[in-house]
């Protein structure tokens, strides 16, 4: 698909790609997973609505602690990078 591409176009390609799961990514996970209005709105009643009770609710449970420990992770990792550039 990206064979016809110039190495700048492919240069750029690879920027964008790294910005979209550096930040957007994350971001949606955050909001889709983490944060609880929508959470309880929206994702536990989606995610499992083909599982039968009490899976559905519990897949979605894993799912919702995997992404948190995921997110936290990262943030501890991008502190520390910060505080090395910053030192």
């Amino acid at each position: 698909m990206d064979s016809a591409l110039t190495p700048e176009e492919c240069s750029e390609l690879l920027a964008f790609n790294a910005l979209v799961e550096a930040k957007l990514v994350p971001a949606t996970s955050y909001f889709t997973w983490v944060d609880s209005e929508a959470y309880n709105k929206h994702t536990s009643t989606t995610y499992g609505a083909e599982l039968p009770f009490p899976i559905n609710n519990l897949q979605a449970w894993r799912w919702r602690r995997s992404v948190q420990s995921s997110l936290e992770s990262k943030q501890k990792v991008e502190s520390v990078v910060l505080r090395g550039v910053e030192e």
